[in-house]
């Protein structure tokens, strides 16, 4: 059994989130009720940003094919009414419009009296290649997104 980490005692203690944060290896978002990008993690600029152009300031659902849009619109609703945490297939996209398959995990949460949400994206990609080649895919780390939020962890990021 997995520990969790210990809740921070201060703000210095967010530096230690915020390192964790940056460590997981799948994209991880932090968006406003309006579903822009406040902040993101190396693996999610190296998803989506071939160009190296910055995610933060944009909308989400720019990420999202539009082939996927609906995909995704269930996703972030059903997050706004408490069914969050289910993962979906969608299509992403880069912001240099080239698409990939990629799981989508969405769960919403209040921070300073505003919606936030917390969003995880896994390149569904590298997860066949890595399976279809290698055996096993590499673990997922312990606490992902989901985790973190339930521990109302995030809310320390924003």
């Amino acid at each position: 059994m997995v520990t969790p980490p210990p809740e921070p005692s201060d703000r210095e203690d967010v530096a230690g989130l915020r390192a964790f944060f940056e460590a997981v290896p799948l994209g991880q978002f932090l968006l406003d009720g309006q579903r822009t990008v406040l902040e993101v993690n190396a693996a999610a600029l190296r998803l989506f940003s071939l160009t190296g152009a910055p995610l933060r300031g944009h909308r989400f659902d720019e990420l999202i094919a539009p082939s996927s849009a609906a995909v995704g619109e269930r996703a972030f609703l059903a997050a706004t009414v408490g069914e969050a945490g289910v993962p979906v297939a969608i299509e992403a996209r880069t912001v240099d419009g080239r698409g990939f398959a990629a799981e989508l995990t969405v769960l919403r949460f209040r921070a300073g009296g505003e919606d936030r949400y917390g969003v995880q994206v896994r390149d569904l990609r590298t997860a066949a290649t890595t399976q279809g080649s290698l055996g096993p895919a590499a673990p997922v780390p312990a606490y992902t997104v989901a985790e973190l939020l339930m521990a109302n962890r995030l809310r320390d990021l924003v």
